[in-house]
């Protein structure tokens, strides 16, 4: 019974950890791209926020 416990909250756990991974990896990608374009003078259509970042 503790062991079953154990492996959900690990589950649980790694899962968040990667959610949280992979979308701060994803926005820190988007915003790289975003200032090379920039730096570029080169606008996007696509805004991620609605605003220019």
């Amino acid at each position: 019974m503790q062991v079953d416990v154990l492996m959900a909250a690990a589950l649980i756990i790694t899962w968040i950890l990667g959610i949280w991974l992979g979308y701060t990896y994803a926005t820190a990608r988007v915003q790289r791209l975003w200032l090379r374009a920039r730096a570029k003078g080169l606008r996007l259509t696509w805004e991620p926020m609605g605003e220019s970042l």
